[in-house]
């Protein structure tokens, strides 16, 4: 078992388990003092944002608002398909139109 995980074998003898109960503390390994701040974890998201050229490509003035939303949609796959629409829309039939639920409506 040693040849095939010496690895792990090398990490666990590494670790010292202590004598004494203590209480476990949760560290964020990204700061200096082991402690979560608010600027500290948004500094670490800001990090991994992408740069995102095709935004800049879709989202300028030449190209008009509506169509630059269709791209948009069409990349985070938010077209209202007849498939989209049926798993979103009640138990109504996904294809009968709206004005066929006026008359069952009661005022």
């Amino acid at each position: 078992m040693h040849q095939h995980f010496s690895n792990l074998v090398c990490i666990v003898q590494q670790e010292t388990i202590p004598s004494e109960t203590s209480q476990d503390k949760l560290i964020w390994k990204h700061s200096d003092t082991g402690d979560l701040q608010l600027k500290e974890a948004y500094n670490f998201k800001l990090q991994q944002l992408q740069d995102l050229d095709w935004a800049k490509a879709i989202w300028n003035s030449d190209i008009p608002p509506s169509k630059s939303l269709l791209v948009w949609r069409l990349m985070h796959n938010k077209i209202p398909t007849d498939e989209n629409l049926k798993n979103t829309r009640d138990q109504r039939n996904f294809m009968e139109p709206p004005s066929a639920y006026l008359d069952q409506m009661q005022y």
